[in-house]
């Protein structure tokens, strides 16, 4: 397994320079030395997107749509869990290739990476706990204060609409902690992952913000626009053959709630 991480590969087949600690390192895959390899970081706990199983490999919707992307042009990825600042840290060193994890698609995102073409779009929406507030649209969250995850797309989404005022945490589990205990009247992010928590969650409910959707795909440095040809490529092949669509109904919120912890 340790040799998983001792490079990353170009498509030319030459070991890429990659400070990496080999701590949080989690691949599924030996390497075939025969195919390009590209080394991807992904958020450690973002469901359906990506999170660790219980043996600590990185899984979940992206990940399933990369490998089957992998296979279909002929490439092999490394998967990596991260935290979500860290991954365009990753990009900016050079020691990643692909960022993934239910990222959004945003022009200023765009400034400074590549993105493939959008993978999903979904409506945004938040979670309220109705034992505690009442709301039914979005124009009575208005001047109330609102959860996101620091240094999301959904912070600034908040920040410069009318939405109400905001409250970071790190993730999405403080988030709702923060709607049970009255820190926050409800927890913004996208429809996808909070159906996950609201086929969890008890007395807790979900509103969708239909003027506002996520556009998602996948992060690269601007400077492989050969690894964007190939993922785009790619994704088309899977969209077009029914794979993509199987992978969607695997990672259905229904389908997973009880594999999570």
């Amino acid at each position: 397994m340790a040799l998983c991480f001792q490079a990353a590969c170009s498509d030319s087949g030459q070991p890429e320079n990659n400070s990496t600690s080999t701590e949080s390192q989690i691949s599924q895959n030996q390497p075939d030395n025969t195919k390009p390899l590209y080394w991807a970081v992904g958020q450690s706990f973002y469901p359906p997107f990506a999170f660790r199983d219980k043996q600590g490999a990185l899984v979940g919707l992206d990940i399933d749509l990369l490998n089957a992307i992998a296979e279909k042009e002929d490439i092999q990825i490394t998967f990596m869990p991260q935290e979500l600042n860290d991954l365009w840290r990753k990009l900016d060193e050079n020691s990643a290739d692909i960022a993934l994890g239910g990222l959004n698609i945003t022009a200023e995102r765009q400034q400074h990476y590549a993105f493939t073409q959008a993978y999903l779009s979904t409506e945004n929406a938040v979670l309220l706990d109705t034992s505690k507030v009442q709301i039914k649209n979005f124009a009575e969250l208005k001047g109330k204060m609102i959860g996101v995850i620091n240094h999301s797309a959904y912070e600034n989404i908040v920040h410069h609409s009318a939405l109400g005022q905001v409250k970071t945490y790190a993730n999405l589990r403080s988030g709702i902690s923060g709607i049970k205990n009255g820190e926050v009247a409800a927890v913004y992010d996208n429809e996808r992952v909070l159906s996950f928590y609201h086929a969890q969650e008890r007395d807790v409910s979900l509103l969708k913000d239909t003027a506002r959707h996520s556009d998602f795909g996948f992060a690269l440095r601007k400077d492989n626009p050969l690894l964007k040809q190939k993922l785009d490529k790619g994704l088309a092949t899977i969209r077009k053959d029914g794979t993509y669509d199987k992978i969607l109904v695997k990672w259905d919120a229904e389908s997973i709630k009880h594999q999570i912890q």
